[in-house]
């Protein structure tokens, strides 16, 4: 309803000011430079200069992208502001570190080539389990793999030919286990490779179904005996490294991660040209949805939630029994193992029965301000198995819902406009005086007082429109506060011929407005999108020439 009102005043007054540029409206219907000399003149001129109708679409269909106008079965209109308060992609908050494992084969204890013959070889095998590095306390089971660098270094002292396997038995794709073979010369020395084949591999990290967060290794040395001596410090070294890990998913515990979001608002741009006045939603509504396709519990609450107004009145907390709170934080729904991949939803509803809804939005805040902090898993391992996939993303979204029923009074807008005088008239010297009529058949629950202000470059107001500022009587309303009949509103203003001249410095035009719903707000009152206003503007000029070839009209 507000919004309404906010929208519709400068469609009024603009109506009103049409008045002002007679010429461009006359010229579509009179070419006055064509009339003929012959033709007798008659220095007072009525003419109708424009006639429409505005319904509450028309002036609801302008809407930005920061709120929405929902409109019910019925006709009648919501107003909707909506923020994302809260978004993380899996990946953006679990993360899988670099991983780094290492092993040594040692000529005194491992490796002697010299046991066997000339040309013939031995083998060696270690068998080791790593621990997987995680950033919080995940106990990870399985990890699937979008990819990741492995590098393998090895550097060996022997002066013997070897070849060597590197394999992981719990790394597989399918039934294909990764693994890794590499000559090192007879030479010795240390040879580095790097692979990026690792996409569609999956770790089962449980050492075999009992723990978490292991990776065994297997590394197996076949040396050939060269005839070269054997010293008793040779060794061969390993270091694995798997760089930059991109999972697709992961599976086990994954940890208590704590996000904050700073202070962020939702802008309720209804209220920005709002000065003064009071206004009274019967049912004001806030939403809080969530939708959560990790595989694991969050909770949320808000650290603050209140408003800010521009109108001087006080900022309002926002309490009731139902806000989430540090105390009494909200616990999000999950999915569940065989819903991966889905979003599990769900809502909550702060209205005026739980909550101090009403009060906040008396306010007329022009922001609605909040601090947000959302836990995963917070009663720690020994909750609910966890899953999540590379696509996996919680949203916590706040939208304010305002029913269009209720009432406002004392209302006052305001806004400026460019309007340069010498642009219509170039010679207002000729009119003697300028009569407008209005008339306005209202089917909108709105009372206007309205003030047009007519100001110099230095913004300095010269004249005003309107003496008597009633503009537009309301609507006639049934017993649920909905309007059923048209009320008909008829204005004429005079303007003398000294009083026009006031306006031929004038730059800007001020309008300023004071709003009430039906019978000054003593009535509560719905808004519908079928509403509308028709207006039509006339004008009866009186000139002081003759002869029209006298008038100069401005373009």
């Amino acid at each position: 309803m507000k919004s309404t009102l906010k929208r519709w005043m400068p469609a009024l007054t603009g109506i009103i000011l049409l008045a002002m540029v007679i010429n461009s409206c006359v010229k579509d219907e009179f070419e006055l430079n064509k009339f003929s000399s012959d033709v007798e003149w008659d220095p007072n001129m009525a003419v109708p200069i424009c006639k429409g109708s505005l319904t509450m679409r028309d002036i609801l269909q302008d809407y930005d992208g920061e709120e929405l106008v929902e409109e019910d079965e019925t006709g009648f209109l919501y107003l909707v502001y909506n923020a994302r308060v809260l978004s993380y992609r899996a990946d953006e908050m679990i993360t899988l570190p670099n991983q780094s494992f290492a092993d040594v084969f040692t000529a005194a204890s491992d490796l002697n080539p010299l046991a066997v013959p000339v040309g013939t070889t031995i083998t060696e095998s270690h068998s080791t389990v790593g621990n997987i590095i995680v950033n919080s306390d995940e106990r990870l089971d399985s990890v699937r793999l979008n990819g990741a660098e492995l590098t393998i270094i090895i550097n060996s002292d022997f002066q013997h030919a070897s070849t060597i396997d590197v394999e992981f038995p719990t790394l597989k794709k399918g039934s294909l286990v990764y693994k890794k073979t590499i000559n090192v010369p007879v030479t010795g020395g240390t040879v580095t490779n790097t692979y990026n084949d690792l996409e569609g591999y999956t770790m089962d990290l449980t050492n075999g179904g009992s723990e978490y967060n292991k990776l065994q290794a297997n590394y197996t040395v076949t040396m050939t005996n060269s005839g070269n001596p054997v010293n008793a410090t040779d060794d061969i070294t390993f270091v694995v490294n798997f760089a930059n890990p991109d999972y697709s998913s992961m599976f086990g515990y994954l940890g208590n991660y704590v996000q904050t979001l700073s202070m962020d608002s939702i802008h309720l741009d209804i209220f920005n040209h709002i000065l003064d006045g009071e206004a009274y939603f019967d049912d004001p509504r806030l939403y809080i949805r969530m939708n959560n396709s990790y595989g694991m519990p969050f909770q949320f609450y808000l650290t603050s939630l209140g408003t800010y107004s521009t109108s001087g009145m006080p900022s309002t907390p926002l309490f009731g029994s139902d806000v989430p709170t540090i105390a009494n934080p909200r616990i999000m729904n999950y999915p569940t193992l065989s819903q991966i991949g889905t979003f599990a939803a769900d809502l909550m509803l702060l209205n005026k029965t739980n909550s101090n809804i009403m009060d906040v939005i008396e306010t007329q805040p022009k922001y609605i301000f909040f601090s947000v902090v959302a836990e995963s898993n917070p009663t720690g391992p020994t909750g609910d198995y966890n899953f999540i996939t590379d696509s996996s993303r919680f949203d916590l979204d706040l939208e304010v819902e305002l029913p269009l029923y209720g009432s406002a009074q004392y209302w006052i807008l305001q806004d400026t406009a460019d309007f340069d005088f010498t642009e219509v008239y170039a010679d207002s010297d000729i009119v003697e005086w300028i009569k407008f009529r209005i008339v306005a058949d209202n089917g909108m629950p709105i009372e206007a007082d309205v003030q047009v202000y007519f100001a110099d470059s230095n913004y300095v107001v010269v004249d005003s429109l309107l003496e008597d500022v009633r503009i537009v009587e309301s609507g006639q309303l049934d017993a649920i506060g909905k309007v059923v009949s048209k009320t008909t509103w008829t204005k004429d203003i005079v303007w003398q011929h000294d009083r026009i001249q006031n306006l031929k410095d004038v730059k800007y035009v001020f309008y300023r407005g004071t709003v009430n719903t039906t019978n000054s707000a003593t009535a509560l009152v719905r808004i519908y999108a079928h509403y509308s206003i028709d207006i039509s503007l006339g004008a009866q000029v009186q000139i002081y020439v003759d002869d029209p070839d006298d008038l100069e009209f401005g373009n």
